[in-house]
């Protein structure tokens, strides 16, 4: 017991030392008497617009290019942009109010042809799918899984979304209540009563970084560009929700280890960034 101890005040000390991190944030810095070192690649392959092998092997949902909230007011929708408790959910949301929800959040919203060279220093013409967000390099590491259950019309589970193709992927078959809140700190301890139940929840959001192609061009500057691209796709799913009258909930407080088992995450070189819960 002695021993196990030790080892747990040695991890909560390490944990809780920001030095380690700080020395972290050094290393990505950008320095002008080292910048021609530290220069992006300038050879290297954008993602393909199937974000996983067979893609098409897989039950598919065709997301239509819709928005069912033009009436609202950009003003107000940034006035009230709230994160929620759980029980203040109302637990009802459509399929045109998910479909929204991922052309608004993530959907492609433009184009733009220029060309550029491969990896293997071919040129190559290429067609650059825009987003409603910034990504560095246009690479866009950042993958939106979404757990999904009481839609009317959406089978209750796990979905990869493609936006390039604009298609739910359906990845995993609906899990229990209980495994769900397992994967939250909050609604598996249940120590606040306001919070400890995902049973109005309609939709539960992963922003995963898939660091494949964004590393190879930036190297450790990939992993701060990331972060601040699920940054900008949380404001997005916060003030799209908003605008559709959902309450929704930004979370940091997730267990890495249970949500990368569960959607499949090797926790390296793709890694869960950031959670919402919507209701």
């Amino acid at each position: 017991m002695a021993d196990l101890n030790n080892i747990g005040n040695a991890f909560e000390k390490s944990y809780l030392n920001f030095d380690e991190i700080l020395e972290h944030h050094r290393q990505t810095k950008m320095m002008s008497t080292l910048f021609n070192r530290q220069r992006p690649r300038r050879y290297y392959d954008f993602p393909e617009d199937d974000i996983i092998d067979n893609e098409n092997n897989y039950p598919l949902i065709d997301v239509p290019n819709i928005c069912t909230c033009s009436d609202a007011k950009f003003e107000d929708i940034l006035k009230s942009r709230r994160n929620s408790i759980f029980n203040e959910y109302t637990g009802t949301w459509t399929d045109k109010d998910l479909f929204t929800f991922l052309n608004l959040t993530s959907g492609v919203s433009g184009f733009k042809k220029f060309k550029s060279f491969n990896s293997k220093k071919v040129e190559v013409a290429h067609v650059q799918k825009l987003r409603t967000y910034p990504s560095g390099g246009g690479l866009y590491p950042i993958e939106m899984f979404l757990y999904i259950k009481g839609i009317d019309g959406i089978k209750e589970g796990l979905y990869l979304w493609n936006p390039v193709r604009s298609h739910l992927i359906f990845i995993k078959d609906a899990i229990s209540q209980e495994e769900l809140e397992d994967l939250l700190p909050m609604t598996a301890v249940k120590i606040d009563p306001n919070n400890a139940s995902l049973k109005k929840c309609n939709v539960i959001v992963f922003l995963v970084a898939n660091f494949r192609y964004s590393s190879y061009k930036y190297g450790k500057l990939a992993y701060k560009l990331a972060i601040l691209e699920a940054g900008h796709i949380g404001q997005n799913i916060q003030l799209t929700a908003t605008a559709l009258n959902k309450k929704t909930t930004a979370l940091c407080g997730y267990y890495d280890d249970k949500v990368e088992k569960y959607i499949g995450l090797d926790g390296n070189e793709k890694t869960c960034l950031y959670v919402f819960t919507m209701g």
